[in-house]
Formats: C-alpha cells, sequence, structure tokens
C-alpha cells in the first residue's frame, strides 16, 4: 500500500513540473494607461513651472495629448515570480497662457517623457490561461520640454525625473496571446490596458 502511495505521489509531482514546463517563460507586451503621475503633474503646472523659471507666473496651463503608451517584457524566473522591463512614452501639448501685458499672451508647449523601468511581479495565480499579479516598476524618466515663453523666446529642457510604478493588481487572460487589465497608481497610470504574446 506504501509503494501504491509513493507511485501516486511521483505521478502527482510529475504531472505538476511537466504541467508547469509548458508554461511559456517569456511575455512581450504593449499597451496603453491613463492617470498617470506626469500627466498630473502637467495638468497642475509642476513640472513645466519647475523646469523652464519663466513659466512660473503662468495665469494658465491647458493639457492635450496623448496618455501613456508602454511597452516592454518579462522573464518567469521561478514560481510566481517575474523579471523585466518597461519603456512608457508620453506627449503632451500644453497652451500656456499669461497676463495680457506680456509679449506673448499665449503660447504652446510640447512635453515629450521617456521612462525605463525594470520591473518585477508576483503571480498569485500562474495558469496557462490565466494570471493574477501584483507587481513594481521603478527607474528613471527623461523629459523633454520646448516652447515660447512669456517674452516670445523659445525654451527648451530637459530634466531626468524618477519614475515608479505600483501594479496593485493585474489580470491576465489568454494562451499563447493574452490580453492584460492593471490597476495601479504612478508614471503609467491608474489604469492601464493592453495585449501581449507569450514564448
Amino acid at each position: 500500500m506504501k509503494k501504491t502511495y509513493l507511485i501516486i505521489v511521483i505521478l502527482l509531482v510529475l504531472f505538476q513540473l511537466k504541467a508547469e514546463a509548458q508554461l511559456k517563460k517569456t511575455f512581450v507586451f504593449a499597451g496603453y494607461g491613463i492617470g498617470s503621475v506626469d500627466r498630473l503633474n502637467l495638468d497642475n503646472g509642476f513640472s513645466l513651472k519647475g523646469a523652464i523659471p519663466s513659466f512660473a507666473d503662468a495665469s494658465k496651463i491647458t493639457n492635450t495629448g496623448s496618455n501613456s503608451i508602454l511597452a516592454g517584457i518579462d522573464f518567469k524566473l521561478f514560481r510566481g515570480l517575474s523579471l523585466g522591463f518597461m519603456v512608457n512614452f508620453e506627449q503632451v501639448k500644453s497652451q500656456v497662457t499669461y497676463a495680457a501685458t506680456s509679449a506673448n499672451p499665449a503660447s504652446n508647449f510640447t512635453t515629450n517623457s521617456i521612462s525605463v523601468m525594470p520591473r518585477l511581479n508576483y503571480k498569485w495565480v500562474d495558469k496557462r490561461l490565466i494570471s493574477i499579479y501584483s507587481g513594481v516598476s521603478g527607474g528613471p524618466s527623461f523629459a523633454f520640454y520646448e516652447g515660447v515663453d512669456k517674452s516670445n523666446i523659445a525654451q527648451n529642457a530637459m530634466e531626468i525625473i524618477p519614475s515608479l510604478q505600483i501594479h496593485a493588481l493585474g489580470i491576465r487572460v489568454g494562451a499563447k496571446w493574452s490580453a492584460f487589465v492593471e490597476a495601479g497608481f504612478g508614471s503609467i497610470g491608474v489604469l492601464n490596458g493592453g495585449i501581449g504574446r507569450k514564448f
């Protein structure tokens, strides 16, 4: 009887190892995020006023443009842990309004932000068709500003600021091709989603 139990246990272990081996080890993805901290800062004029001193007395800053466009790759390490990196791009066009006494009462400004972030995730559920995970990404963000100030003089600046994204809860659905959605907070957004492929 003990031999029978031992054989059953061995078969179960082998079956589990085979099932884990069938899970793809690499995930390449692209997506879109909304509600990033960088965008919120621009909406409140913090980054522009900090980078270009002559914007400090702007009376109004109105922003339009893209939210976060992201791409990356995750490598499965062991169990539910994966390590990778992601690149995030965000372009915002700002209309800056100054006092009526300025030489240039209104001007347009463009901000391009590129973030490069290593990424660490832990999968609470890691099945062939569904994954549920949490994680964190962090790294430098390069912000490039260019436009015209209140004196009608061309201005440009570049600053490096830290980027951080908390992936509070992510869900990935699909076998070879997958769709994912993440809720979190940081440089990418409060809600992100996209598609990817397992290799």
